[in-house]
Order: C-alpha cells, then sequence, then structure tokens
C-alpha cells in the first residue's frame, strides 16, 4: 500500500522558542492531515510508511513533539503546551483547517483540540487513546541504555509482540541517538517521561469524558482486538463503545491482530481503515491500492 514515488521533506521550525522538527509529504494543494505520535519510543518517524501510503491523497504534516525525536528539550511539559505546539505549527504553515490524527498520548491531545477548537478540525482520527487518571508517581524513570540497536530491536519486539518487523525495526533504527561511550538511548527528553509519570501529559477523565461530547467534526475511534490487557489504551471492557457513543459523530474499528502500537502491529489493516474514514473528506482522492 506504500507510496514508493512519496515526495517527504524534514523541516525544522521555532515554535514557542522551541526548534520543532516535522515531515511533511505530499503535494501541499492536496488536504492537510496532521498526525501527532504517541508517547514512549514513538516519533514522527515511526509514522513514514503510514504516511508514505496516504501522501498521494493529502499533504500530512508530522511533527516531533517538543522533547522527542528531533525538536528540541523543553523546560516543561504539559498535554496543554504540546496542543498549543500544534496549533502555532498549524498556524504558522497556514494551516487554517485539517484532519487530525492522533496515537495514544497524540489522541489525547487530538481529542481535546478537537473539542476546543472545532472550527479549526475536519476529520478526527483517535488512536488508541481513552480518557483516564494515570496514577502519579513522584520516582524517575530510569534512563534505558542500549549496548546495540539489535538490543534496543530484541527489547521493542517483547514488549509489541504483534509488531511487524521491519516497521518496528524502523521506528527503533530512528528513535535511538548515539552516546558518547558507544552505547545507545531513545531520542526522548528523560524530562518528558517524568512529566508522565507526574500526570502533566493527561487531561485527565473530569476533562476529557466532556469534551469529547463537544467534538463536532466526524470522528473515528480505531483500537486494537488485543488492547484490553495488553498495554493497549481500552483498559476496561465497553470503553471503546462507551468513547463512541459520546462523541456525537463517531464510528468505531476494531484492527485484528494488533495490541496498543497500530501502526507499527498490522499496518495493512490500519491504512485500510484510514483510508475509507478520510476518503469521504471534500477534496480528498478517491483510494488507490
Amino acid at each position: 500500500m506504500a507510496n514508493t514515488h512519496a515526495t517527504v521533506a524534514d523541516h525544522f521550525i521555532t515554535i514557542n522558542g522551541l526548534s520543532i522538527h516535522y515531515r511533511d509529504w505530499g503535494d501541499p494543494q492536496l488536504p492537510p492531515l496532521v498526525i501527532l505520535h504517541g508517547g514512549g519510543n514513538s516519533i514522527s518517524r515511526s509514522w513514514d510508511h503510514i504516511a508514505a501510503a496516504l501522501a498521494d491523497r493529502f499533504r500530512i504534516i508530522v511533527p516531533d513533539l517538543r522533547g522527542n525525536g528531533e525538536s528540541s528539550w523543553a523546560p516543561e511539559y504539559s498535554w496543554q503546551l504540546i496542543l498549543d505546539d500544534t496549533l502555532k505549527l498549524m498556524d504558522a504553515l497556514g494551516v487554517s483547517q485539517t484532519a487530525l490524527c492522533g496515537h495514544s498520548l497524540g489522541g489525547r491531545v487530538a481529542y481535546m483540540l478537537a473539542s476546543g477548537y472545532p472550527e479549526r478540525i475536519t476529520r478526527l482520527v483517535i488512536v488508541e487513546a481513552d480518557p483516564f487518571d494515570p496514577e502519579v508517581r513522584n520516582d524517575d524513570s530510569p534512563i534505558e541504555i542500549y549496548g546495540t540497536i539489535d538490543d534496543a530491536v530484541v527489547e521493542a519486539y517483547r514488549r509489541q509482540p504483534y509488531a511487524d518487523k521491519n516497521t518496528l525495526c524502523h521506528e527503533v533504527e530512528h528513535g535511538l541517538k548515539l552516546l558518547e561511550d558507544g552505547r545507545w538511548t531513545w531520542r526522548m527528553d528523560p524530562a518528558f517521561q517524568t512529566a508522565a509519570l507526574r500526570g502533566y501529559l493527561n487531561p485527565g477523565t473530569k476533562l476529557e469524558w466532556p469534551a469529547l461530547a463537544q467534538i463536532r467534526c466526524p470522528t473515528v475511534l480505531i483500537y486494537g482486538a488485543h488492547s484490553l490487557g495488553k498495554g493497549g489504551s481500552m483498559r476496561k471492557p465497553g470503553v471503546a463503545e462507551t468513547i463512541a457513543q459520546t462523541i456525537p459523530n463517531c464510528q468505531l474499528i476494531e484492527i485484528p491482530d494488533a495490541a496498543h502500537d497500530l501502526p507499527n502491529e498490522n499496518p495493512t489493516g490500519f491504512i485500510r481503515a484510514l483510508r475509507a474514514f478520510l476518503a469521504e473528506m471534500p477534496g480528498s482522492l478517491e483510494p488507490s491500492e
């Protein structure tokens, strides 16, 4: 399904005093689609195969969130700041309206943005993101260091047993940076993970459920068939259905052979679901296989 002729350019732009890296796929004249990656070792490059598959129909903008990938580390992290970074990036690129896709952490930011700024979002894709109140921890997450890239791939595959090996290797290889001692670690500010442990990256259920009810654009919630109990965001039976019922105009799509990291675990099924939903956008082209 990937478009082997897709064009992509890497750019850096100053947003809120930070250097934000983003990948810009496809023809700028096509309808825009902004994709927000999740936490952990996910970065803009994690979505290369997805963006390449859709670049014949959309201009796809995939930023590295502050503190991740090639974007600057920041003095502070919160979901509100990530949301504001996204809006200012859209403003800087002249994107007044866009389809928006977010995975996990990026999905929560995406639905909070769609709720708060309905005039900016034409269609919303929520991938493995649900309202929840994280257990706040006061300790710091240990920095993960690997002797080789292969060691990191093995650990990533242990955590994501449903993953497609090719796409997972691509994510890991681009998500690591070489340390001075010859070992490898993730391209992520340790303070970003600390902010997650403190609960700063989650709006919380008191904000999230009312926000979901205020979303006005067509929406799809995509989740993995094995999400429940496999590290996914569908933590309780029926939560996906409850989310879909809360959002006024929401489809629900379950992806087989996948848990939380759908773009890596079942890329073919995930791309098919995206194409079907986004094909209904005004100005979009018909799907091409």
